[in-house]
């Protein structure tokens, strides 16, 4: 079982350890990608914060928790 798979489980638990290593994993990826589309670098700030806002109220529905990075 992959990390990411072991994290979402134990962010369902609700560990948020687990939720904090998902957004420092993949907090730069997502920021960069954010800024490509809105070249702001506030503003895809706040659309990275977002876009894990909504990971994590829809984690629950996540059906390959080991594809989370794609």
């Amino acid at each position: 079982m992959s990390d990411d798979h072991e994290r979402v489980r134990a962010t369902l638990l609700g560990n948020w350890e687990a939720f904090g290593a998902i957004v420092r994993k993949y907090a730069n990826v997502m920021h960069a990608v954010a800024y490509e589309v809105v070249r702001d670098y506030h503003a895809a700030q706040d659309i990275a914060q977002e876009a894990f806002l909504k990971a994590y109220m829809n984690m629950h529905a996540l059906q390959s928790p080991e594809k989370l990075g794609s």
